[in-house]
């Protein structure tokens, strides 16, 4: 029986999505194709306007921005 708040198994990462440049040209090219403002998405999520948001809220926000980006490419953004 499969439980309702299980959290899925994580994928182990492959190369590319470990890979920072690859994950950044991803999303610089779907922020120039659709000309979409990161900073308006992320600034909903910085409460003090310190410029600082919490790694929940990073990952909130970058699925508001639709970037369809994997787990794994997701940790090797808050981790550099």
């Amino acid at each position: 029986m499969k439980r309702l708040n299980e959290e899925p198994q994580k994928m182990k990462p492959t190369r590319q999505e470990q890979d920072i440049v690859q994950v950044l040209a991803k999303v610089k090219g779907k922020v120039v194709r659709e000309r979409i403002r990161v900073m308006e998405f992320m600034r909903d999520y910085d409460r003090c306007n310190e410029q600082v948001i919490s790694r929940e809220d990073f990952k909130r926000a970058l699925s508001v921005c639709r970037f369809d980006l994997t787990e794994n490419e997701v940790e090797t953004l808050m981790e550099v």
